[in-house]
């Protein structure tokens, strides 16, 4: 049977962040191309700013969006996804019995961060180290890992703070499941 495979990449620099989202299915018939080149965080009232375009092999062409993603959408969101919950019975139990069916093929996560001091760089390094440890862990037991995931937080003993993160993953379910 067919599967659909997932790619996801995200990459932060400082103030720059990209994301790519590849989806292919059915043999690799059908493909789906997202990139979010930029996301902006204006101030508290306006929230994030995102731009985000589009492929797929249905329809020729980009289609790109403007999105402003700030408290009162979020918000809006919240409650949508509480009143689905509420509406839909064994909605959790769906959920978590699909997620077992999901293989994660690859997971790859590296971050380089400073503070500007050494001692508040080496503090930062062993809480960014935990925190993405427990993620990956809840996540292990939510999905399949296939492979092991590589994730790694490197120190930069710089003079000036700076923030780098790269993730790559890549998820794989069945047709049948999903």
């Amino acid at each position: 049977m067919s599967s659909i495979t997932i790619t996801l990449w995200y990459s932060k620099h400082n103030k720059d962040d990209k994301a790519v989202l590849d989806v292919k299915m059915l043999y690799g018939i059908v493909k789906m191309h997202y990139e979010m080149p930029s996301l902006v965080f204006a101030n508290m009232k306006k929230g994030f700013m995102l731009r985000l375009e589009s492929k797929n092999s249905f329809r020729s062409g980009q289609t790109a969006g403007k999105a402003h993603i700030n408290k009162r959408r979020i918000d809006h969101w919240a409650d949508e996804v509480r009143i689905m919950l509420q509406s839909t019975a064994s909605l959790k139990e769906w959920f978590n019995r699909t997620m077992q069916h999901v293989n994660i093929m690859k997971l790859d996560w590296s971050t380089n961060l400073s503070t500007g001091d050494a001692a508040w760089t080496a503090i930062a390094t062993g809480t960014v180290w935990g925190l993405k440890t427990t993620l990956v862990g809840w996540l292990s037991f939510k999905v399949r890992m296939r492979n092991n995931p590589r994730l790694f937080v490197v120190p930069v003993f710089k003079d000036e703070p700076q923030f780098a993160t790269e993730l790559s993953c890549v998820a794989r379910i069945s047709c049948g499941y999903a």
